[in-house]
């Protein structure tokens, strides 16, 4: 059987009130790394997680750290990025400069997570597999796991922020494991292959235009597009 797919559609223009609240409550969460997020937790908590907490609470550390436009379905009080947030993330401002800074803290996190580090030779944001591939790394070198999805959200969102640079890696890492381990030498999948379908995804999320929604299939993408983005971009 097909793996579905859980597709959140963009999200209809918030009520001021609501975009509001979403606006504040990144740059908070971002900007000043003591603003909690929908659950009452700062930046610093959910960096300071074991692969163990972040695994068990996946849901919302993913949701918090990693926001984008669409509305999710399965934890609706997630605020979503607004045009304010699109703006401030790019802007070249000290508040501008301290967003990007903690949101490169962030990713060094889900790098790690996933077991990937910093390639040492090489000046270029490159992302190599550990030796140690730790807790999180064990879970999503699989045909199917919910950390597939997350890899999306987490391209999707670099991406909305304006870190094409960290997007770009990470998608590269991730597809040099999709390669590695499907087919082998046999030209048989490698026990712990990753699905053709979450390749599809990341490159969804890394590559097609930044206002289609992520996982809005190409027929609709256009027309259920997230209309802000596309006349910003």
């Amino acid at each position: 059987m097909a793996h579905v797919w859980q597709s959140s559609p963009p999200s209809s223009p918030s009520q001021p009130s609501q975009r509001h609240t979403d606006t504040e409550r990144i740059l908070s969460f971002y900007d000043y790394t003591q603003g909690k997020d929908f659950l009452g937790r700062t930046l610093e908590d959910y960096l300071s997680w074991t692969n163990s907490q972040i695994e068990h609470n996946q849901s919302f550390f993913w949701k918090a750290l990693f926001p984008i436009p669409e509305r999710s379905n399965s934890c609706p009080l997630a605020p979503v990025v607004t045009e304010e947030v699109f703006d401030a993330f790019r802007a070249p401002t000290l508040q501008g400069d301290h967003l990007r800074y903690n949101l490169g803290r962030a990713v060094l996190r889900i790098v790690r997570y996933l077991g990937f580090k910093q390639h040492p030779e090489r000046a270029e944001i490159y992302f190599v597999m550990t030796n140690n591939a730790g807790f999180g790394a064990q879970g999503w070198l699989n045909r199917y796991d919910h950390n597939h999805r997350h890899i999306s959200r987490v391209l999707r969102s670099l991406r909305v922020l304006g870190d094409d640079g960290d997007a770009g890696a990470l998608f590269l890492a991730v597809l040099q494991v999709f390669i590695a381990l499907y087919p082998n030498e046999t030209g048989h999948p490698a026990e712990g292959y990753i699905e053709s379908e979450a390749l599809v995804h990341w490159a969804h999320a890394a590559r097609r235009p930044l206002h289609f929604g992520l996982n809005q299939p190409d027929h609709d993408a256009e027309d259920n597009c997230v209309q802000w983005i596309r006349c910003r971009v």
